[in-house]
């Protein structure tokens, strides 16, 4: 409880930012599971990152606690570009703002870029 949580999984989101109601062929269990059962329960789960599916996209939910959870789904699947999510965590006031980099380009691509605020547990 102490400590900010960041979720990784393979497939959560959707192309079109829904969360996945099947396990799209990986385990057992589907991305609203995960939600139902570990991301919406928790307060301090603050980000979900998966791929999988579709390019790129953004989901704000609301936990059971009133919590902020913020979910990105990067499945930028380009062999000549490369592109990476940069995603930069302010602490002071909790804004997070991620942008979509192509290193091999030079390139940013804004279309996902996005800014966020959510509560951000600081350790004493």
């Amino acid at each position: 409880p102490q400590h900010n949580v960041i979720v990784q999984t393979h497939s959560y989101l959707t192309g079109n930012g829904a969360i996945s109601q099947t396990n799209a062929g990986y385990g057992s269990t589907t991305g609203q599971y995960l939600f139902d059962n570990l991301i919406a329960k928790y307060p301090n789960i603050k980000m979900v990152f998966s791929g999988h599916t579709g390019n790129g996209t953004t989901k704000v939910d609301i936990g059971v606690n009133g919590n902020k959870i913020l979910s990105y789904l990067g499945a930028f699947h380009s062999t000549s570009t490369n592109p990476v999510r940069i995603v930069t965590v302010d602490a002071d006031t909790g804004v997070v703002k991620t942008n979509v980099e192509a290193p091999s380009t030079k390139s940013t691509w804004t279309e996902y870029t996005t800014s966020d605020k959510i509560s951000v547990i600081k350790s004493k």
